[in-house]
């Protein structure tokens, strides 16, 4: 309901969360679901320099919310780095126990960064 009357769906907390970052983080993918679809940024940046991604695998409740937010085509797994300096790569292969997940994203990067540019 608050979507349908225009709700900031980027709106942020003292610590730069938004609402995608706090449905991540409590693995409440339905609302994950809805954000995003609505136009919710998936890559948006809490003041840590986390993406609602980060906060998925930080809180290591189950794969939906991760799994969802990784099959975003505007996904990055190896881009951004929080402020410890960690990717969303780092994260899964360290706290989880869904390091199987990397593996497609890993050998694909690998083979991307083998080709030169144009």
């Amino acid at each position: 309901r608050l979507i349908q009357l225009g709700a900031n769906l980027n709106s942020r907390t003292e610590d730069g969360w938004t609402p995608l970052h706090s449905g991540a983080f409590w693995n409440q993918l339905a609302c994950v679901q809805t954000l995003v679809y609505a136009g919710a940024n998936p890559n948006a940046l809490t003041n840590s320099n986390q993406t609602p991604l980060h906060l998925a695998v930080s809180n290591n409740q189950g794969p939906e919310t991760l799994m969802f937010l990784m099959s975003l085509p505007q996904t990055s797994l190896q881009q951004v780095r929080n402020k410890l300096g960690d990717t969303v790569e780092d994260l899964i292969l360290r706290n989880t126990p869904y390091s199987e997940l990397c593996h497609p994203f890993s050998q694909c990067a690998t083979q991307l960064s083998k080709r030169p540019l144009p």
